[in-house]
């Protein structure tokens, strides 16, 4: 009986094996991050360590250097090929997955008015109220009264003004509408609410020595400055007197002695540039 040994043939490795060991450790490289945090790169998205990629960058120069060198032997190249796929194995075997979350998208967002300018009447005896009207795409408002007129014009969440009574002046509301899940931030806009000097009360007339009739009336918060005016009843002819915005009393000169007149006061705002109605008329007999 004859034994028949078995023998192991090694292939040598050809320069274009190397070739290809090359090629393909770039191309598992191609389009992957190198980062040593996973917050950074796409959730899903795959990414290398540092240490793996710079492991594979050194074997790839190493077979590069082989492969340029023409008096390398067969075996520097069997080594190269072998020790290149070795890395481009542990490299892929190694690759992390990212953890980022991607930004959602936001949409546009805009403001709707319904007016930009609102124009009132100061009333003297009551609180006015009107809803501003306006809108976004987002559906959320926020509003802000400028300082010149806080305490005086108020706007609700729900876009409710509110002009407290007995004032005159200009507000302006800034409306905001700040983004949210789902929107961006819209550019604000302006409201202005301009609110006419209103009709003032019946003024107060008392007698005084020497023919003279002291007038005094209930003042307008935000009035610049007031009108007196004073006649006999019979006459047409008005005598008018402007007054400082800082007083609520007036004397008249010298006046007929047992004749009536009629006496009115008026407020004016300079921010509406506006005057407002004649008060009632208060009649009063001049006795002293």
């Amino acid at each position: 009986v004859s034994s028949v040994s078995s023998v192991t043939v090694t292939v040598a490795a050809s320069t274009d094996e190397l070739s290809a060991a090359i090629a393909s450790a770039k191309a598992a490289q191609s389009g992957i991050a190198v980062t040593d945090d996973a917050s950074t790169v796409a959730a899903g998205a795959k990414y290398a360590p540092a240490a793996v990629s710079a492991a594979l960058d050194s074997a790839i120069a190493d077979a590069e250097a082989v492969l340029g060198d023409a008096d390398a032997s067969q075996g520097e190249v069997d080594n190269a090929v072998t020790t290149l796929q070795a890395a481009t194995a542990t490299y892929e075997a190694s690759l992390e997955v990212g953890t980022k979350t991607a930004s959602k998208q936001l949409s546009a967002n805009t403001i709707k008015l319904r007016k930009s300018t609102f124009v009132k009447t100061a009333n003297r005896t009551r609180a006015q109220t009107f809803a501003l009207g306006a809108s976004s795409t987002s559906g959320k408002l926020v509003y802000s009264v400028g300082k010149a007129a806080s305490g005086s014009v108020s706007v609700s969440a729900a876009g409710k003004v509110t002009i407290e009574k007995n004032w005159t002046g200009k507000a302006t509301i800034t409306v905001k509408s700040p983004a949210t899940s789902t929107h961006k931030a819209a550019a604000s806009k302006s409201v202005v609410v301009k609110v006419k000097a209103g009709k003032l009360a019946t003024p107060k007339v008392v007698n005084v020595k020497t023919r003279k009739l002291e007038i005094s009336w209930s003042k307008m918060a935000g009035a610049d400055k007031y009108q007196v005016r004073y006649k006999r009843v019979a006459a047409k002819k008005w005598t008018a007197k402007n007054l400082a915005g800082t007083k609520a009393t007036w004397t008249t000169g010298k006046l007929a002695r047992g004749k009536t007149y009629r006496v009115q006061v008026r407020a004016y705002d300079k921010e509406t540039k506006t005057w407002g109605a004649w008060s009632p008329a208060k009649k009063v007999k001049v006795r002293k």
